[in-house]
């Protein structure tokens, strides 16, 4: 006896089985699920990962002041070689004040310390040196370099030179920060 297939004549050219289907699906959507946790564990990683930084090809007539601006403060590296910090608050364009919430005592150290490196210039000339302020600018850190500038040569007058650098959030300032 043999078996015969019946055939549905109702049934058109789109019947197939689902469980082969629905198998597969299954199969493609692990494999994309698997890759996304894959790229979102390794972005993870990689936005832990510090990029060093280094200085190079200055002159050696110049004597570098670093100066480090983000979106709420200033840092600055001291002459012990250790960055300290100026927490400046919100800045705003229509405030035209750079350090408007920064307190009283951060600010006078801050300025005191630009005064000492402006003075120095004087004794440096003699042997043909000068300090140059190096701004590292962070891409949310812009207004607060430009409302620096603009107080550094308007408002007090400090005749120091200022040359700016673009850095990253990420990024480690190296080659700077050992005492002399």
């Amino acid at each position: 006896m043999r078996r015969q297939k019946r055939r549905n004549r109702n049934a058109g050219w789109f019947e197939f089985p689902a469980l082969p289907f629905l198998s597969i699906m299954l199969g493609l959507i692990s494999i994309m699920a698997l890759a996304s946790m894959g790229l979102a564990i390794e972005k993870r990683e990689e936005e832990k990962r510090l990029i060093n930084v280094k200085l190079v090809g200055i002159p050696a007539h110049f004597v570098p002041v670093h100066l480090r601006c983000r979106k709420d403060t200033v840092d600055w590296l001291d002459d012990t070689g250790r960055w300290q910090k100026l927490f400046l608050g919100e800045l705003t364009p229509e405030a035209g004040r750079l350090f408007s919430r920064a307190s009283k005592r951060d600010l006078q150290r801050f300025w005191a310390f630009i005064g000492k490196k402006a003075a120095a210039n004087r004794r440096l000339s003699f042997s043909r040196r000068q300090h140059t302020i190096i701004l590292w600018v962070e891409p949310e850190g812009v207004l607060t370099a430009l409302l620096f500038v603009q107080m550094e040569v308007t408002q007090y007058g400090i005749p120091l030179r200022i040359g700016k650098l673009p850095v990253m959030a990420k990024e480690v300032i190296i080659g700077v920060g050992q005492p002399k």
